[in-house]
């Protein structure tokens, strides 16, 4: 995670995802501190406590905040707080997972924050984050991106007759094997 979002030494990442979950532990926390970056808790208990989200343009600023785990709900109520004169500068980087972002609030975020946000995918079970949009590059709205190195993932047909699977074709529906 680390090294495709570029996570550096003098990196601020802040989280407000459940560090008792793999997404928060892994993603929001982990990866941050083997990169040798300082991380930023919004409070013990997250995104859960009632300043978190509305003191969140004041933390980046206070913090100089780089990098920002949020999720599609957060982003929402984001978006009807104004940034008033917080200096939001210092962040680069915004991922967003849990759930699908639609292209209305993915928007709204790049029109008022200045950068895109990456959606993920990932499990539990995956240990995580699987896939991600680039970085750099063009990043589809609705997209989860590309796999994380080590990842292999597809789309298959499962023929419950024979314990068999065979791989989806573009566009068509299947199941998600990582």
């Amino acid at each position: 995670f680390g090294m495709v979002y570029g996570t550096k030494a003098e990196d601020v990442r802040s989280t407000g995802l459940p560090v008792f979950h793999v997404g928060g532990a892994l993603a929001g926390c982990l990866h941050t501190l083997v990169r040798g970056a300082t991380l930023v808790l919004m409070t013990s208990i997250g995104w859960r406590h009632p300043t978190a989200v509305s003191n969140f343009w004041n933390t980046v600023e206070a913090f100089r905040i780089s990098a920002a785990a949020l999720v599609p709900t957060i982003i929402n109520q984001l978006l009807r707080l104004p940034i008033g004169s917080a200096d939001i500068s210092s962040l680069r980087v915004a991922s967003t997972g849990t759930a699908p972002l639609s292209a209305h609030v993915a928007e709204g975020f790049k029109t008022k924050v200045g950068i895109p946000l990456l959606e993920t995918y990932g499990m539990t079970e995956s240990t995580s984050v699987t896939t991600s949009n680039p970085r750099f590059g063009i990043k589809k709205t609705g997209s989860a991106g590309l796999p994380f190195p080590y990842q292999d993932i597809k789309a298959v047909r499962i023929d419950a007759q024979t314990r068999s699977f065979s791989e989806c074709a573009p566009n068509e529906a299947g199941n998600i094997v990582i």
